[in-house]
């Protein structure tokens, strides 16, 4: 039997240089099991956090795909036909959806799922972020009209500021994640940029901006 490494929305293949890469999960690259197994437990630290696991993967799954690959590759558009209008039709009474293509539309289901979910949460890490907002440009004020501070006045507003600080820095980084979710331009490239995204986290690092000399 053959395998495939997935989560709920993306899968994993190989890139020319051999190493592991997210993409979309209809085109989730096909191994036997030890190899894929093994691909997942080594996978980068971003991708583990993306809970990958291994899945078995049907003959028919494995036909399906192999078919639509070689239609790819031959397919030629025919040359349109002119259809006399008027033209009596004929309707077919029963269809019975083919396997192949209801696994189509549950995949479409599950991303018009992600999107929605996707949307909603980022209106509401907007409303987060606003309130962040805010409650800094409180604390700065007060800090600033409040001159008589003694040492442990003052050590409780930074750690009131700095605790601010870092809640309203998950907000913006989960606000970035959302929003490259919602970007539907180029979904496989942004698939890519969200893993470098998550990899620039754990290296974070503040370049001190130039002050000049009044």
């Amino acid at each position: 039997m053959s395998y495939v490494i997935v989560n709920k929305y993306y899968g994993v293949k190989l890139d020319k240089k051999g190493k592991p890469m997210s993409c979309k999960k209809g085109d989730a690259q096909i191994f036997e099991y030890s190899k894929a197994k093994n691909i997942c437990d080594t996978l980068p630290k971003t991708m583990k956090n993306l809970r990958f696991h291994v899945e078995p993967v049907t003959d028919f799954q494995t036909s399906a795909r192999e078919t639509i690959a070689a239609l790819k590759k031959t397919y030629k558009p025919e040359a349109k036909l002119d259809v006399p209008k008027n033209k009596k039709k004929l309707v077919s009474a029963e269809y019975e959806m083919p396997d192949s293509v209801q696994q189509w539309i549950e995949k479409i289901k599950t991303m018009n799922g992600l999107i929605t979910e996707a949307q909603s949460r980022k209106d509401e890490l907007l409303v987060a972020l606003s309130n962040a907002d805010k409650e800094r440009t409180n604390i700065e004020h007060e800090i600033e009209i409040f001159s008589n501070l003694n040492a442990s006045e003052g050590y409780k507003k930074y750690r009131e500021l700095r605790k601010c600080l870092l809640r309203r820095r998950i907000v913006k980084d989960e606000l970035k994640v959302v929003s490259l979710i919602l970007d539907t331009n180029n979904q496989e490239k942004n698939v890519v940029n969200i893993d470098k995204f998550v990899n620039n986290l754990e290296h974070r690092s503040f370049t001190y901006r130039e002050v000049v000399n009044e």
